[in-house]
């Protein structure tokens, strides 16, 4: 998901709440979905908070990578 948004963001604007609480995980398709969709109608048009702006979620998800390794580790 990382990697598609990155390329996505190369030639359109990212629009949506990216937040890590708006992303769910569905095991019959092994795919992320983004289900704030009120996010996308306001995201980053009323907001500009960095929800919708790449270096911030690329900051988030690494973050995130980097707890769930960090817990892996301890197992």
């Amino acid at each position: 998901m990382k990697k598609k948004l990155n390329n996505y963001v190369k030639t359109n604007k990212l629009s949506g709440d990216w937040a890590l609480h708006n992303l769910i995980y569905c095991l019959d398709t092994n795919k992320i979905y983004n289900v704030d969709l009120e996010g996308f109608y306001t995201y980053p048009f009323i907001h500009d908070n960095g929800n919708c702006n790449i270096k911030y979620c690329n900051n988030r998800f690494n973050k995130f990578i980097d707890l769930i390794d960090n817990l892996i580790l301890k197992i």
